[in-house]
């Protein structure tokens, strides 16, 4: 039996014990939040399978929304509610003298940035150097290839093209003969190149680079001996699909991989589009007629087909909606006129694959892939034209951003533009940032 003095001792000591559980259990929460309250992605591991895994939040941090833009040529991070000062420009710069930064894109896994410097001389249309920023080391590196546009692939792999031009003998015009054109696949860690692909400039139709698998099944497109084939390595078969006789150029994928998308040119005449089921065992092809004059004003570099699921796709230059089966198109503005650099604000499918975001001209709906369709709540009204908003950019499957310009303020149009987060939960678009783009200038891409 325990002596009287015993008994008082107990509960003094049992208050001291639990004293010690709490306190050392706010200071760990305490440096849980401090330690998370740094600029730091979480780490994700892509899923190459043309859409992300749906629990994946590649650009979350500490549970916020992140992403970077672009302000006066410099580039900047925008999570927990505020923005840091990434990469500054080396100095002001002009439309023809140009020292500034652009096009900065996050990789689906969230570890890296790639961009655009731009360097003095560069001119209107320029090519600038590619450029990677790594999270969490926070270290910027140089490739060698200089480019105007890039896209992250499902991989985290950087795919762009470059060009090597060869003036003619007066020193002035382009020779296309002899100049080129190299379509790069790059691994943004070792800067190796994965695959390329070289062809004479005049030769730019032949886009397919088939010398990396594109998806999970890994299947190629392959353009050799004068035709496009498409090489399926788990049944190691090659069937030649086209021959090519100067009108078919390979367009992309859709998002899960199964149609190949080409195009047949016909000058003067209607536009065939043709998506190829690459999981049909019998190849099967089905025609997508365009109308001849359909779109606007011819423009500079094309972005790609922009996907609604793996449903349909909006082309270049155009504002409606193309569907693999050749079903009615789906209408989406009617602005026409203007540069063709439409495709990145018309359409966008979620990581997942199961929410798609639609611009129409007087709206933007939600559609669902099991074919429901709503309409979102805007908190301030957004102009929509076939060019504004102009890209859409989904950061995880509940949040999207949404840039009112790709470009800067100019004298043009000397209104800072903004960018605006879509919530899906909520239904409602408002706005983020103020003065926030992708590239200072309007040259080169959209």
């Amino acid at each position: 039996m325990s002596s009287p003095n015993q008994a008082r001792k107990t509960p003094i000591l049992t208050g001291v014990v639990l004293m010690v559980v709490i306190l050392a259990l706010a200071g760990y929460f305490l440096t849980s939040k401090k330690a998370n309250s740094s600029l730091e992605l979480k780490n994700t591991v892509s899923t190459p399978t043309g859409y992300l895994n749906p629990t994946q939040t590649p650009n979350l941090i500490a549970g916020d929304l992140v992403f970077p833009f672009v302000r006066d040529g410099s580039i900047y991070l925008y999570g927990e509610g505020r923005e840091e000062l990434l990469i500054p420009a080396a100095k002001e710069s002009t439309h023809e003298n140009r020292n500034d930064n652009a096009y900065p894109f996050l990789s689906p896994n969230g570890k890296y940035i790639a961009y655009i410097e731009y360097s003095q001389g560069s001119g209107f249309v320029p090519d600038g150097t590619l450029k990677i920023y790594t999270v969490d080391t926070k270290e910027v590196r140089s490739t060698n290839f200089k480019t105007q546009y890039f896209h992250w692939n499902v991989f985290n792999e950087l795919e762009f093209e470059s060009e090597t031009e060869v003036k003619n003998k007066d020193g002035k015009s382009i020779d296309r003969s002899a100049s080129t054109i190299t379509f790069t696949v790059l691994d943004p860690s070792s800067l190796q190149v994965v695959s390329s692909k070289t062809i004479p400039s005049q030769d730019r139709d032949e886009r397919g680079i088939g010398d990396s698998p594109l998806f999970s099944d890994k299947k190629y497109i392959q353009f050799k001996n004068n035709g496009y084939y498409l090489d399926n390595l788990k049944e190691d078969k090659e069937t030649l699909l086209f021959e090519k006789s100067g009108f078919y150029q390979f367009t992309g994928w859709s998002p899960d991989g199964r149609y190949a998308i080409f195009l047949r040119m016909k000058q003067n005449s209607d536009d065939i589009w043709i998506s190829v089921d690459t999981d049909d065992p019998k190849l099967s092809k089905t025609e997508i007629t365009i109308p001849y004059g359909v779109g606007g004003a011819g423009g500079d570099v094309s972005t790609g087909l922009k996907w609604y699921f793996n449903q349909g796709f909006v082309p270049y230059c155009m504002e409606s909606i193309f569907f693999v089966d050749n079903k009615e198109p789906l209408e989406l503005t009617h602005s026409s006129g203007g540069g063709c650099h439409n495709e990145e604000g018309f359409v966008a499918t979620s990581p997942n694959g199961e929410f798609a975001f639609v611009k129409f001209d007087d709206r933007f709906e939600l559609h669902t892939k099991s074919g429901k369709k709503k309409i979102i709540n805007e908190t301030i009204p957004l102009r929509k034209t076939r060019s504004t908003p102009k890209n859409l950019v989904w950061l995880d499957n509940n949040h999207m951003i949404i840039f009112e310009d790709t470009f800067g303020p100019d004298s043009g149009n000397p209104e800072e533009p903004k960018i605006f987060l879509f919530t899906r939960e909520k239904n409602t678009i408002e706005p983020l940032v103020t003065n926030g783009y992708l590239s200072t200038y309007s040259a080169g891409v959209p």
